[in-house]
């Protein structure tokens, strides 16, 4: 082993888990176990239901302690606060306990409370704090419409995690406008903000020939399907979505919605009498190749709010399964810039609903090659800038420089 400086890594969701989150932190943990001992603080196994039956409490040279939370659901608001409160304050009972001076603490960004904990715990203890931004409290709260701004709760969370973002010794940031944001929260600190872009799974997901879809299946050959598969919450814009498709004149395009959350329920009330559009359940991440082939273009949707404070993670992957993108959210946000950029899709500003309208209805088999080429530089784009390997890399030089060999 390179050395014995421990790591602590404090997340809500890990293996076995199968959530996106889970996913990361697991791959993160297990890559800087090569070369240190790690740690991890989470929490309880099986929150979501889809945790994997081949569950065991270490893996590798990764030592597991979990922290008790009560079973609540995730998609009522008050339920899930209580569960977060709970969680985050054992998690910060177990980081107190477990952690010396001598540790680097890494921890992602959720349950949001957890932050504060570790500023706190950090002040008393002298570890190094890593975090590992995937959203940001309580910008993303308001910009889902769970807080106003002009509301002195706002005022008042806004300065105490803007003090607790301070002080950390390093802040990972997975996008551009991420970046920009965390900037300015931490301005009058000596935090260090990193940009760690997430990964796409170029082995596990690979382009399926048309045929070899579901699309077959749900009698779709004859349109350009436009998938959304992900998460179906409050700060996708998921419903606005709606309201603006529902709208258009019918078009060669059909709109499918693979994934479960929040505003499910919502979503099928309002695309009941829509013929374009189907609903599909959630899938699990064996399933996850198929699904995301199971399209001619791939919808990524950010509410216009959510400049900086979320990045869709999904998108990599799509680019893995030889999709190209169709995004909607904020203009020069990181999918938007990566979009563009790379020339792998369509990027539209919430702004520009003409322009996205008159797009949608020019889909059109004829110009199916075309998307497909599109779709084939997109897989390119994965595997050249966004492999797993690479950006596991950029986490070891970035918790620990020394490990660098450009720099020995």
């Amino acid at each position: 082993m390179e050395n014995d400086q421990r790591i602590i890594l404090v997340t809500e969701l890990f293996y076995p888990e199968e959530s996106a989150t889970a996913h990361i932190l697991t791959k993160i943990a297990t890559h800087l176990a090569a070369d240190h001992p790690v740690l991890v603080l989470s929490g309880p196994e099986s929150y979501e239901n889809n945790a994997s039956r081949l569950a065991t409490h270490d893996i590798l040279n990764i030592r597991i302690h979990r922290s008790w939370a009560p079973n609540l659901s995730k998609n009522k608001l008050i339920s899930r606060v209580l569960r977060f409160i709970i969680l985050s304050l054992g998690l910060g009972w177990n980081t107190l306990r477990k952690a010396n001076k001598n540790d680097t603490v890494l921890a992602v960004t959720n349950p949001a409370l957890l932050v504060v904990a570790l500023a706190l715990l950090r002040k008393i203890i002298k570890f190094r704090l890593v975090l590992l931004v995937h959203d940001i409290f309580p910008e993303n709260a308001a910009a889902t419409g769970m807080i106003s701004t002009s509301h002195i709760s706002y005022t008042i969370f806004k300065r105490v995690f803007d003090w607790a973002y301070g002080t950390a010794d390093h802040i990972i940031a997975i996008g551009r406008d991420m970046a920009e944001v965390i900037a300015s929260k931490t301005k009058h600190s000596n935090a260090v903000v990193t940009i760690i872009e997430n990964w796409a799974d170029t082995l596990g997901v690979v382009p399926h020939l048309r045929e070899n879809s579901l699309l077959p299946t749900w009698n779709l050959e004859k349109n350009i399907v436009v998938q959304y598969a992900g998460n179906l919450g409050r700060a996708q814009g998921i419903l606005e979505f709606i309201d603006f498709i529902s709208q258009m004149a019918p078009s060669a395009a059909h709109f499918v919605f693979c994934g479960s959350g929040a505003l499910r329920g919502q979503l099928s009330e309002k695309t009941k009498q829509l013929q374009y559009v189907t609903l599909q359940g959630a899938f699990s991440r064996a399933d996850q190749n198929l699904t995301l082939n199971s399209c001619d273009i791939a919808l990524v949707i950010l509410k216009p709010e959510m400049y900086g404070l979320g990045v869709p993670s999904k998108t990599y992957n799509i680019m893995a399964a030889g999709k190209p993108v169709l995004f909607l959210g904020p203009r020069n946000s990181e999918i938007y810039r990566l979009v563009q950029e790379h020339r792998i899709g369509w990027a539209f500003d919430w702004s520009e609903k003409i322009a996205l309208q008159n797009f949608i209805q020019s889909l059109s088999l004829d110009h199916l090659p075309h998307y497909q080429a599109m779709g084939q530089k997109a897989r390119m784009i994965a595997q050249e800038h966004y492999s797993e390997l690479a950006q596991l890399v950029k986490f070891k030089t970035t918790l620990f420089p020394q490990s660098n060999p450009l720099l020995k």
